[in-house]
Order: C-alpha cells, then sequence, then structure tokens
C-alpha cells in the first residue's frame, strides 16, 4: 500500500495536496485527482462536513489514487480511529504543543502489535475480509501523521514536540500563528516566516518535513525556498471565491463599453 505523500516525502520532493471544507460532492475529489494532487486534505475542524461525507471522500480518494488526509473537529484520541476507519490513510492533529500526546496519538493509528487500533478493515483492505499480519504492516507503514504548530508556545516548544518520533510532517499554521504573533491576517509577516525557519530549523535536523498552507504560487515559491515541502493550496471555498470575484471584475469592466449586439 503505497502512501504516494510519504514515498515523495522520503525521497527528498514535495507532496502537493489540495484542500476540501467546503464542497460536499465527492466528485471534488475526483477533480483533484484529476489535475494531479497527490494528497487531498479534509477538515472537519473547521467546516460542516459529518463523518458519512468524509468517507465518501476518502472512498473515491483511495480509488483514484490519492492520499486522502483528515483533520478530526477535535483532539480526542477516539476520534483518531474512527476517522480512519472511515477511510483516512492519514491524520492531521491541530494546535499540538509540548506536552500532547502525540505518540499516543500515533498508537492508536496503528494496528497491533505496534497500536491498539480496533479491528475494524472495511474499505482499507478492499472489503476481503480480515487481512495478514503482512497486511497490517503494510497499512501501519503507510499511515500518516501530521502535526500542526499553531502557537508561540508550539515554535518555541518544537524541539520538544518532535524528539519523541512518530511525527511523518509538521505543517505550520500561519493564520493562527500570526494572530499569536500579534500580526493577525499577516501570513507573510517577517515574524511569521521567522517562525517558519525556527521550525524548518529544527525539524530538518529530526529528519521531518516542514508543510504549510500556500496562499498563491509565489508565496508557494517563498515557502519552498524556506524549505517546506508538504505544500497545500487554498482551500475549495478559497478556490472558488477567488475564482467568481476574478470573472465578476471581468465582465463587470464591460460594463463601461459599448459592446454592441451581434
Amino acid at each position: 500500500m503505497t502512501n504516494l505523500l510519504k514515498q515523495k516525502l522520503a525521497d527528498g520532493g514535495f507532496a502537493l495536496g489540495a484542500g476540501v471544507n467546503f464542497n460536499r460532492n465527492p466528485a471534488v475529489v475526483r477533480i483533484i485527482a484529476a489535475a494531479g494532487y497527490d494528497f487531498v486534505f479534509v477538515d472537519m475542524q473547521h467546516s460542516s462536513l459529518d463523518l458519512e461525507t468524509v468517507s465518501a471522500m476518502c472512498e473515491v480518494a483511495r480509488a483514484e489514487g490519492l492520499v486522502p488526509l483528515v483533520r478530526p473537529a477535535h483532539k480526542i484520541p477516539d476520534l483518531v480511529g474512527r476517522v480512519l476507519d472511515v477511510g483516512a490513510t492519514g491524520i492531521m492533529m491541530h494546535d499540538v504543543r509540548p506536552g500532547d500526546d502525540v505518540l499516543g496519538a500515533r498508537e492508536r493509528m496503528l494496528y497491533p502489535p505496534d497500536g491498539s487500533r480496533g479491528s475494524f478493515y472495511g474499505g482499507v483492505f478492499d472489503y476481503r475480509g480480515a487481512p495478514s499480519v503482512e497486511a497490517l504492516a503494510a497499512v501501519n507503514d503507510s499511515l500518516t501523521l501530521v502535526v500542526q504548530v499553531e502557537s508561540l508556545e508550539a515554535v518555541e516548544g518544537i524541539e520538544d514536540i518532535v524528539e519523541g518520533g512518530g511525527i511523518d510532517v509538521v505543517e505550520v499554521g500561519r493564520l493562527d500563528l500570526a494572530c499569536a504573533l500579534g500580526v493577525p491576517g499577516e501570513k507573510g509577516h517577517p515574524r511569521v516566516l521567522r517562525a517558519v525557519d525556527t521550525v524548518v530549523e529544527v525539524c530538518t535536523r529530526h529528519g521531518i518535513p516542514v508543510g504549510v498552507g500556500c496562499a498563491s504560487p509565489e508565496d508557494a515559491a517563498q515557502l519552498a525556498d524556506r524549505g517546506c515541502r508538504f505544500l497545500l493550496y487554498p482551500m475549495d471555498l478559497s478556490l472558488l471565491m477567488n475564482g467568481y470575484s476574478a470573472s465578476a471584475r471581468v465582465l463587470r469592466s464591460l460594463a463601461g463599453r459599448d459592446v454592441g449586439v451581434a
């Protein structure tokens, strides 16, 4: 069970993802796959998406060869296994801070003997029944744990967060971090970028890739130059709003012209 996201990062490359927190039609996942992304990020924290909808999106993602990464609404340990059972192959934990039970979350992601995940197999094994020990180990290897750094406390304590191991990616949540640093809304502020550099420096020493949400192609290029290799493009709502707004400006610019009628 190859996890394209983990494979590309392990090879020193970039993992590219697109986010969903607005569109409830699972077909959006097929569009993301057809566009050439490596993973889809399904956000339950800042959306009204329920488990049934998320399950359908994960099912489509796996069928399309896309890695489904889900952020649960709450940092409750039992939710980790629940989200995985509905089809996710990766979990994003939001607002992780020093002292949080990251290893406990990892342990709940894995099947025995490496962890304590319950024995519901379902679509993870294409509904073929109980898997072999080798298959369980392959699933464990394919799972991805992403933790988000979104506070000054987390930036200052990043060494403590990652030194215990078990983390596949550290993602810097710049929007919340900008608020914590006194520059709300300014994701590209020097204070925020210095914090990104701090996280990259520590994580690189520990062999952990760093990720970030990108606001534009130019923003993505800047962050890639700073060492970020897990790049998440704007959520579907932002892309729709930006696209509709741009087209509306073009159409309204015609209002002052004599365009005629054919």
